[in-house]
């Protein structure tokens, strides 16, 4: 199911927190001999940060997109999102924008 399948009933706001960057980046293993995860074809697997995507998503349910930089406390990052979430949500419910 795509955003725009989702009913008003079913729909949910999405919290999308992007990590990494859109250059991308090897997925780092410590099972592997050398450090980076491998695909069955023995190629590095590079992860891309897909943020036109996550933004699309987050913005059609009414949700929220983040981008969580190097180092950050992504659990603080969600809170603070969520709570700009839920202020957004009971503007609404109050007849506010």
């Amino acid at each position: 199911m795509i955003a725009s399948d989702v009913t008003d009933e079913m729909l949910e706001s999405i919290v999308a927190i992007g990590v990494g960057t859109e250059d991308g980046g090897f997925v780092p293993n410590p099972d592997f001999s050398n450090p980076q995860m491998l695909d069955s074809s023995g190629r590095v697997v590079i992860s891309r940060l897909q943020t036109s995507v996550m933004r699309k998503l987050a913005e059609e349910t009414k949700g929220r997109f983040a981008i969580a930089g190097s180092g950050q406390d992504i659990p603080a990052l969600v809170k603070s999102v969520v709570a700009g979430l839920h202020a957004q949500h009971q503007r609404m419910a109050r007849g506010g924008a």
